[in-house]
């Protein structure tokens, strides 16, 4: 790692760069779900219709480096007691880059990401009643990107039996 990395990863204060986003997800909880950005989607959808207390109750957050860059993403997902903490579904996952939050995908019930510790992610999706899909993929070593390990999709076929 050069010096200019080095000075990069500690020039920043990454609670202050992540500040932002934070507000703007209390504001939205504190909306009932009411208002949209990049990154949430899953957030509204987990508060919607839950009175303020018992919302914030559902949705945590915590800043730690996932890609191992040294660079610490922020992770905005589902909090349970039951589950002693932080939960697996993910709603947002962000990083920086130069000082400045970036959301790097976002997840919701019929989009869900859920975390497998060691930078893995697996995915499920519905795109409606015949269209699913899933697999498992890998936050970019800058945090920047999914990398995908497999994917799977199903589709509708036509009389023929091919798409």
């Amino acid at each position: 790692m050069d010096s200019e990395d080095t000075k990069e990863k500690e020039a920043h204060d990454y609670t202050k760069v992540y500040s932002r986003v934070l507000e703007a997800h209390l504001r939205l909880i504190k909306n009932g779900g009411e208002g949209e950005f990049e990154g949430s989607i899953g957030v509204s959808e987990a508060v919607m219709g839950l009175e303020t207390e018992e919302a914030l109750s559902v949705v945590g957050y915590i800043i730690q480096d996932i890609s191992g860059d040294g660079i610490p993403e922020l992770l905005i997902g589902e909090y349970s007691e039951e589950d002693g903490g932080f939960g697996t579904m993910i709603y947002a996952l962000y990083n920086c880059t130069n000082g400045v939050s970036e959301c790097v995908f976002e997840g919701w019930y019929r989009n869900a990401y859920h975390w497998m510790g060691d930078g893995m992610f697996t995915y499920s999706g519905s795109g409606g009643a015949i269209y699913s899909m899933f697999g498992t993929a890998a936050l970019s070593k800058d945090g920047t990107a999914l990398e995908w390990q497999d994917y799977y999709f199903t589709y509708e076929k036509d009389e023929n039996g091919i798409k």
